[in-house]
């Protein structure tokens, strides 16, 4: 597998790619008491991710409705994660 480092400037989050084979999932932490908005669309080569695993209950896709794949869909377009909020999605590759 390969692992790549995004936004290694960004003094408050931390976003890495791991690819092994054709998948690819994007780890993304917010280390800060405020929101962060991330346009990783461009970075990543995709737009949208689904929602692995996530430490808030109040982001749409975790917990109970995560069963519903139309819910744990998210946007790569302009992410925002709330104060030291973290996500593992795995990535929709444009071709």
């Amino acid at each position: 597998g390969h692992t790549t480092l995004l936004l290694p400037d960004h003094p408050q989050v931390y976003a890495v790619l791991r690819t092994l084979d054709t998948s690819v999932w994007l780890v993304v932490c917010n280390f800060s008491g405020s929101h962060q908005a991330l346009p990783l669309a461009r970075e990543t080569d995709a737009i949208a991710g689904t929602l692995l695993l996530g430490n808030l209950p109040e982001r749409p896709g975790t917990a109970e409705e995560r069963a519903t794949v139309a819910a744990s869909r998210v946007s790569l377009q302009r992410l925002e994660l709330a104060p030291w909020e973290a996500l593992i999605l795995a990535l929709d590759r444009d071709a």
